[in-house]
């Protein structure tokens, strides 16, 4: 009888990290190691990362999974008696977010293949190539502003992306990831506000978390619709609009504001309404407020 043949699984050692864990597994696939560390988290630790970096001698992916309590379904792993439950929505190569991040930088005037910055130095191209950290803490993504200033540097932090549009200092062009979509909706000097200590009264870390927590339709309009904080007036195209619920029964064009605290949609004023003045809106949401501007007198 012929020997047995022992058929023995490669195995490579997968360093999988969230905003305040780490941890190496033995493990076939990276996703297995995922599995691993979302079971270690949900055992011993009161973090529910939902964006997971993992590092394999050669390659590096990103893993996502979701958190969530209630009915077992099909997909989903049991997370002890009290009815908690993870799912692991996917993993995908690094590289897939940096290609999606140089897309995207096509679209930016400063960053984009011979752009304005590159364009008297062509060979600027072959010196400043995209180049991607990934921070797993707002400390790291803090030091990392302090530390790399290159033109194209890219710094990550969960969904948050920023990428250098200068050299030797920090202006931040700023995007949001949402699926597969980034979008981009803020410029910001990174390095001033982490000399300066604060923005708008708040810390380096209190301001990234107000990114974090912006929705996808609050970064799609939010340069749309703000300029320096006060949002500008645009044809409502959202049947389900209550504001401009009554205006559409006069026939009136519609016109709404955003709310600069919150986003939430505010009727905007009518001509005659505003005339030559300026009028105060109040959010009936959050009770900010804003100012629409009326014409001036020489108009």
């Amino acid at each position: 009888m012929a020997d047995s043949v022992l058929k023995v699984m490669y195995v490579e050692t997968f360093v999988v990290k969230s905003e305040k864990h780490e941890r190496s597994y033995d493990a076939s696939k990276p996703d297995v190691a995922v599995k691993k560390f979302l079971n270690y988290l949900r055992l011993h630790r009161e973090e529910r990362p939902t964006i997971l970096l993992v590092k394999g001698e050669k390659e590096t992916w990103l893993a996502e999974a979701e958190w969530y309590t209630g009915k077992f379904e099909d997909g989903v792993m049991a997370c002890g008696a009290e009815g908690e439950w993870w799912k692991f929505k996917g993993l995908r190569r690094m590289q897939w977010l940096e290609k999606l991040i140089w897309k995207k930088c096509q679209e930016n005037s400063s960053l984009k293949e011979f752009g304005y910055v590159t364009a008297e130095d062509p060979f600027m191209e072959l010196d400043y190539k995209l180049s991607c950290l990934w921070c797993s803490t707002v400390e790291e993504l803090k030091e990392a502003f302090l530390q790399y200033d290159a033109f194209r540097s890219c710094l990550i932090y969960k969904d948050l992306v920023f990428v250098n549009q200068v050299n030797g200092g920090w202006e931040a062009w700023t995007l949001k990831r949402f699926g597969d979509r980034l979008i981009g909706f803020e410029s910001i000097t990174m390095q001033l506000i982490i000399k300066e200590g604060t923005h708008d009264g708040l810390s380096f870390e209190q301001y990234v978390k107000k990114l974090q927590s912006l929705t996808q339709r609050q970064v799609e309009h939010y340069l749309e619709n703000c300029e320096f904080g006060v949002p500008q007036s645009k044809a409502c195209e959202d049947d389900a609009c209550q504001n401009c619920d009554y205006r559409k029964v006069q026939g009136d064009d519609v016109i709404c504001v955003w709310c600069p605290n919150c986003g939430s949609k505010m009727r905007a004023p009518t001509v005659e309404e505003v005339g030559f003045g300026v009028v105060d809106l109040l959010c009936p949401v959050c009770g900010g407020t804003a100012v629409e501007e009326g014409a001036s007198e020489e108009s």
